[in-house]
């Protein structure tokens, strides 16, 4: 969808506040380093002074409709699609090495590791993964071969044969083997090492075997139409065995080696990284482009003065820029630039249930009850965001936002939060021991919506609680290192459907190793609906589980109080020719079918 505009009268009451906690962003993290000129043919070598965020931005009532609804599920387990032949480029474009950008530092280089957007980013033209989700199309269904030109399978759903290309090879030209993959998902579900996203395939998987050297065969515990999909994300990447055996740290740049279409060529973690195409690369004629440089920008004016400059031609699946800011962008480059719209990232506060007094249950339902969330969608994402039920509303295994807006916590009184939930929380509180309230800290990245969720919060927590909570705002690795070693008593963050499977949410926010549950908070119950849902066949049957789950988080106890299911926008200029925005953030990513026409 090009430059969509959607429209409500009631958000337009925010802009002023949203153009507060735009400046309040722009000052919470480090000053933004200039772009450095790309090309011969670039822009200028600087970038204009970040640009106040605009306060005239027409507000959209509501998310676009042409854009899959976050956390829609298949009904079926996707089908083999051959891997593709090269497409077709424009004649007389030739390779480039076009500028694109990068919301932070990658947090470390090993994928299996990454808990994060960043680092995915910066490894998926790296590697490959067994199977990928097709960037060609917009359906977050239709899986193709990557690695595997094409698989089996079996009549019973259980087991997949995939078949190897003969040509692939790792950047030291030993070639990918099924030895290869089986380590690789092997280790994937490795129980004792943190796989916070390459993990969710843990739950299906049972075993793998070599058939021969470009054959595998992997078993599954289930039927499950998750598994391919969790296969085809970028946190599912084949990594070479033989390098990993050296006992290599993969957390390190240089010690990369893998299949992808992009070889790494430079890192700087204050400017960015740049890649280099790999003139082996297995596909025939991929990538088009000779190489890629990536610029780390956390200033949203400096991002879109990029924009604008012609110096980024493409965002990156978080792009620290609010809705508004993204709207705007698509009316003063329309011509020249296309903002496309995804969903599914689920913006939340989560909680450190290890510490006083977040870990009495009581003072974690309160928090859960007093949150005020219709004015946070309508500030933050200008209106186009879904309620934040653990679940993406609307979708068939959850209920509907009409539904949600009638429980406690999430209910209003002629616009206002409801007095009963209010009341409600602060008697939790008194039960807790806290009649008074308390003092806390909300540790917020300067990443996507966080600073300004946090600051929202912090006022409704003091007004409807007496909780006086100061806001810790950290750049993003730091943030990231913080939330790991348990340092932090509340803090932002947005997870959700890296794949449209409710598994894919559980494994995300609310398993008990899952990235945004540091913490490690579990409720036996929830635990076993968990796992009986991700089994059941029957459609029906999973929904009353999956219910039964939310309404656990929802009324009894949670370590993540949801806000919102929000929309992301992304920028393109409109020189990148084959590029359609992913239908999620841990799709796509590789960059080997797009192009530029005229040249980069």
């Amino acid at each position: 969808m090009r430059n969509t505009l959607l429209r409500t009268p009631k958000a337009i009451m925010f802009i002023l506040v949203l153009t507060a906690l735009a400046f309040i962003i722009s000052c919470g993290g480090t000053a933004a380093t200039a772009v450095p000129q790309a090309t011969a043919t670039a822009a200028p070598t600087t970038v204009p002074a970040p640009a106040a965020a605009p306060t005239d931005v027409p507000a959209p009532a509501a998310a676009p409709t042409d854009v899959p609804a976050p956390g829609t599920v298949p009904t079926a387990v996707p089908t083999a699609v051959p891997a593709p032949a090269a497409a077709p480029r424009a004649v007389g474009i030739q390779g480039g090495v076009p500028p694109i950008m990068a919301y932070a530092a990658p947090l470390h280089w090993y994928i299996w590791e990454c808990p994060t957007t960043s680092c995915m980013i910066a490894t998926a033209p790296l590697y490959n993964q067994l199977i990928e989700s097709n960037p060609d199309t917009l359906d977050p269904t239709d899986i193709r071969g990557d690695l595997a030109n094409s698989w089996d399978t079996s009549a019973d759903g259980l087991t997949y044969t995939f078949y190897l290309d003969e040509n692939a090879r790792w950047w030291d030209g030993q070639p990918v083997t099924a030895d290869d993959v089986v380590f690789s998902l092997n280790q994937m579900v490795d129980e004792v090492a943190p796989r916070p996203r390459s993990g969710l395939i843990r739950a299906p998987y049972e075993s793998s075997r070599v058939v021969n050297a470009k054959t595998v065969e992997v078993t599954t515990k289930f039927p499950s139409a998750a598994f391919l999909l969790f296969l085809g994300t970028e946190y599912n990447k084949i990594l070479p065995k033989h390098h990993l055996e050296t006992g290599v740290n993969m957390k390190l740049s240089e010690n990369a080696l893998g299949s992808g279409p992009f070889t790494l060529v430079d890192e700087d973690i204050d400017v960015g990284y740049e890649y280099a195409r790999n003139d082996d690369y297995f596909k025939e004629g991929r990538p088009y482009w000779d190489g890629m440089k990536a610029y780390i920008i956390k200033d949203s004016g400096t991002a879109i003065a990029a924009f604008k400059a012609k110096q980024i031609l493409l965002s990156s699946a978080v792009n620290n820029l609010m809705v508004p800011q993204i709207l705007q962008l698509g009316i003063d480059t329309e011509g020249q630039g296309t903002v496309t719209w995804a969903g599914g990232s689920f913006q939340g506060m989560f909680i450190n249930t290890k510490v006083a007094p977040f870990d009495n249950p009581k003072v974690r339902l309160a928090l859960q009850l007093a949150v005020h969330r219709q004015p946070l969608i309508e500030i933050v994402t200008a209106g186009t965001a879904k309620m934040g039920g653990p679940f993406p509303p609307n979708s068939w295994y959850t209920y509907t936002e009409d539904e949600l807006a009638e429980f406690p916590g999430f209910r209003e009184l002629n616009g206002e939060k409801h007095p009963e939930d209010i009341a409600r929380a602060r008697e939790l509180l008194a039960e807790a021991g806290f009649p008074n309230g308390f003092e806390t800290t909300l540790t917020a990245r300067q990443v996507s919506n966080y600073v300004a969720n946090a600051q929202i919060l912090v006022d409704q927590l003091d007004r409807f609680l007496n909780i006086k909570a100061n806001v810790r705002v950290m750049e993003s690795v730091a943030g990231k290192a913080a939330f790991r070693s348990g340092d932090f008593q509340l803090g932002m963050g947005a997870g959700g459907a890296i794949i449209p499977d409710p598994d894919s949410v559980i494994g995300d926010l609310f398993g008990p190793i899952a990235g945004y549950n540091p913490s490690g908070w579990e409720v036996p119950r929830l635990s076993e609906l968990f796992e009986l849902q991700s089994k059941e066949l029957d459609r029906d049957k999973r929904r009353e589980l999956l219910l039964e789950a939310a309404d656990i988080m929802m009324f009894e106890d949670t370590e993540w109080v949801g806000l919102y299911w929000g929309m992301t926008g992304r920028y393109h200029d409109n020189s990148i020719q084959n590029y359609h925005a992913p239908s999620s953030e841990a799709t796509e990513a590789k960059f080997e079918h797009t192009w530029c026409d005229p040249a980069c």
